[in-house]
């Protein structure tokens, strides 16, 4: 065996601590487990024969040598020593650097001393140990790969969500583009791709120094010259350049020119070479200079004419510095960025302060600007910029998004959908939490609607905001670059047959969006639309806390159920947020499909519409005539709308706890319940159950018991006034507005110039010239509320 197979069997004993009392052990087998493991391998001839081929090769020992040389090429390929000049053996028993290789056990020595077993039990004995450290091995493999790819798979994870693109337009990175690429790796001295070729690396060329007086080539070997090229080459432009100026040296000419030569060119200075080797400088001739750096004369030159007093190199590199063929005139860049500008943006509502993105018209996107910025200039006969253009300066010089009115995204299911396997696990009980008020809120909703088509004294319905409406509204581009008036509209749906529908419109001048206009509108319906016959009604709306679920609105329902004279019960139930989808919704799709092709320049012009989005039809519903009427539209003026925070503050002196001392949660209130004759109390609770909490608007919280933790004695306080304050239901509720509200003087310069322009028919012009305004700043009219309003507005 050569040495290098006796180095290999002493690295296997020594690190699986073989000794001859464990083989002897594994000899001593029962004669059941050989009879089985034959069986085993009797079926399988192939690795029989090469488990006792090897063995027999193996046995032969020393007189062998080159049979068991073939044998383990045939299995591992070419094992020589001489073949592998670099193979050095790692040495994995670092104990066993004192001992000599000729006291090692080796392979010979192992099989030697089983003469006295049977050939079958040895060889079936090998084989299963091979196998079962191989199905070890694969084992333990396994088990490690799958740590490996749960380890990587999430860190790639964790590194996606740092590195993952966020903005709308994707940054470029030159540095990886081809092209720069190969500039970098030429500038690197590295082998590099043109669109033709490849170009070697920078070496050192080949130079023959024996007739040179300096003799170069025996100062410097090859190797020497390569770690000199190597690190020139890695250095930058400027370095390079004071790398040469350092190791050559500029002297004045020692000669002058003769008289018949000096029509030459006389040299102004020469210099001399030199290289660095073990901290000395060695005076090298100019071609070993210019050979070994692979540089050429003129690279020696360039750096001398342009060094300054202190013999540094003075200037930047003037390569790539011209502008590019294909590069956007700046005129055009600012004619651009000027059509961006002449568009009018708004603020953000209620998230203006975490944000300074502004907002262009919904009706708008990208490509009809540019459109719009095209057609403009075909009239100034000025040359368009590209659609890519326009894109990258609208998405990377400007903070601006087109308003699209938010839906109904849960964002509890939304958070739970992106989240990983670990951040589910965290999620899942709010989730599932979340899920099971959604199930038993549409139950609630279904159960009234069965009810309202079988008891004639009850009645339910569903009311929503639609999205913000606009006057004027048309296909007249100029629309795009001017601000409009603002039009608002609840809409109202009942359940029960013949389904009736209202909308109720408004327009900015007339009323703002919030709690006063929602609820005086509902005070309307309760009043004039609803049935005397009907004696209690269940109102369904979404969470929006500044519109449908706060105390104004609270205070609005208890005092008209006691102020109504066929109310027994008023209730609010409110769906699930981010799962609020209802049948006051179908009225706003059909409104949208009215509207499309109509231009629409007034307040009557909508009216119009809204009336014309269900026609009066006859529907059969359990074998019954049902004759549903077109929407009924009333709009409202300034004068009707009703001051409810006044009526609030005068009858809700408690807001904030029920008649047990817990803090009521108005954001997580499901159901809230008023009842004729109690006229202190609102019965509530958080799961839509018939289990209510009761809430003593009548009293001040601090009326309530109270336990003070700090005391050794459990005391009780009480105010001086035990007695509920004595308060009545005013007879009458006061006005919101005195006068029209105000818009701003952008928005009433830009209706002017529609008026001006004949977009806007004449008729309205007194109109619109009679708006008052006032300085403010134009905000997006849809305001975005959410259930995470403090609940100390609500």
């Amino acid at each position: 065996m050569t040495s290098r197979g006796k180095k290999l069997v002493s690295l296997v004993v020594s690190n699986n601590d073989f000794t001859t009392e464990n083989i002897q052990s594994n000899i001593n087998v029962r004669d059941v487990e050989i009879q089985e493991t034959l069986s085993i391998f009797n079926n399988d001839e192939n690795i029989m024969m090469s488990g006792i081929e090897l063995h027999q090769t193996l046995t032969d020992g020393e007189q062998s040598d080159d049979s068991t040389e073939k044998e383990l090429e045939s299995f591992f390929g070419d094992v020589s020593d001489t073949d592998d000049p670099t193979y050095h053996p790692q040495d994995y028993s670092p104990h066993m650097g004192h001992v000599d290789s000729a006291d090692l056990v080796t392979l010979h020595d192992l099989l030697g001393r089983r003469d006295n077993e049977t050939r079958e039990q040895f060889e079936v004995e090998e084989l299963q140990n091979i196998i079962e450290a191989v199905q070890e091995g694969e084992k333990q493999n396994s088990e490690a790969t799958a740590v490996v790819e749960d380890f990587l798979t999430d860190l790639l994870k964790k590194t996606w969500l740092l590195i993952k693109p966020t903005k709308r337009w994707r940054k470029s990175d030159p540095s990886c583009w081809a092209r720069n690429v190969a500039k970098k790796r030429r500038a690197d001295g590295l082998s590099y791709r043109t669109k033709s070729k490849v170009r070697p690396a920078k070496v050192p060329k080949d130079i023959d120094c024996c007739k040179c007086q300096f003799k170069c080539t025996d100062i410097f070997t090859a190797k020497n010259r390569e770690e000199i090229c190597r690190y020139f080459w890695n250095l930058d432009f400027q370095a390079k350049k004071n790398f040469i100026l350092v190791n050559i040296q500029i002297q004045l000419p020692k000669r002058i020119l003769a008289a018949h030569n000096r029509h030459r060119t006389e040299k102004t200075y020469t210099k001399k070479c030199f290289f660095t080797k073990e901290n000395e400088k060695k005076q090298v001739c100019q071609k070993f200079f210019c050979n070994t750096l692979s540089i050429s004369p003129s690279v020696i030159t360039d750096a001398i004419k342009k060094r300054n007093d202190k013999n540094c190199f003075d200037a930047c590199d003037a390569r790539g510095g011209h502008t590019p063929a294909n590069k956007t005139k700046p005129d055009i860049i600012h004619g651009v960025r000027n059509h961006i500008e002449s568009f009018p943006c708004m603020e953000a509502h209620y998230s203006r302060k975490d944000t300074q993105r502004r907002y262009l018209d919904k009706n708008l996107n990208i490509r009809k600007m540019h459109l719009l910025y095209k057609d403009e200039c075909l009239k100034n006969e000025v040359e368009p910029a590209s659609e890519i253009t326009y894109r990258r300066i609208f998405s990377n010089e400007y903070n601006l998004s087109f308003f699209i009115p938010r839906k109904d995204q849960c964002l509890i299911c939304t958070n739970y959908a992106q989240a990983d396997t670990e951040k589910k696990k965290e999620l899942e009980e709010v989730y599932l939490a979340h899920q099971e008020r959604k199930k038993t809120c549409n139950k609630e909703k279904e159960k009234d609607k069965i009810k309202a088509n079988s008891e004639e004294n009850f009645s339910t319905v569903t009311f929503d905001l639609q999205a913000v409406l606009q006057i004027p509204t048309c296909d007249v581009g100029l629309l795009y670059y001017s601000r409009k008036l603002c039009v608002y509209n609840l809409t109202v749906y009942e359940a029960g047959l013949p389904n009736n529908a209202y909308c109720f419109p408004w327009s900015e001048v007339n009323g703002k969006k919030g709690s006063c206009e929602i609820g005086t509108i509902l005070l309307h319906y309760l009043t004039n639309c609803v049935p005397e016959n009907v004696t209690e009604i269940s109102l369904f709306s979404d969470t929006c806390g500044g519109q449908n679920r706060n105390q104004f609105v609270a205070a609005l329902l208890l005092w008209a159920v006691q102020k109504i004279d066929h109310f027994k019960v008023i209730e609010q139930k409110f769906l699930e947020s981010g799962h609020s989808q209802m049948e006051a919704d179908s009225m706003h799709s059909s409104i949208e499909s009215a509207k499309k092709n109509t231009s629409v320049f007034s307040m009557m012009e909508w009216i119009s519409i809204f009336k014309r989005a269900r026609r009066r039809q006859t529907v059969k519903v359990d074998g019954k005539k049902i004759i549903r009427e077109p929407y009924h539209v009333k709009e409202f003026k300034y004068k009707e709308f009703l001051d409810l925070k006044h009526l609030a503050d005068a009858i809700m002196k408690n807001k904030t706890k029920d008649e047990k001392g817990n803090r009521v949660q108005w954001l997580k209130i499901k159901r809230i319940r008023y009842v004729k004759g109690e006229e202190r109390k609102l019965f509530f609770n958080y799961d839509m159950s018939e289990h209510f909490n009761v809430m003593n608007i009548g009293e001040t919280p601090s009326t309530f018991t109270t336990q003070h933790e700090y005391s050794t004695r459990k005391k009780m306080r009480h105010t001086e006034n035990n007695s509920p304050a004595d308060h009545e239901l005013p007879n009458q509720l006061n006005r919101l507005y005195q006068e029209p509200l105000k818009i701003t003087e952008a928005k009433k310069r830009d209706l002017i110039n529609l008026c001006k322009k004949g977009i806007i028919p004449e008729e309205l012009h007194g109109w619109i010239e009679n708006l008052k305004t006032e300085k403010l700043n134009d905000r997006l009219p849809e305001p975005t509320v959410s259930d995470s309003e403090n609940e100390d507005d609500c």
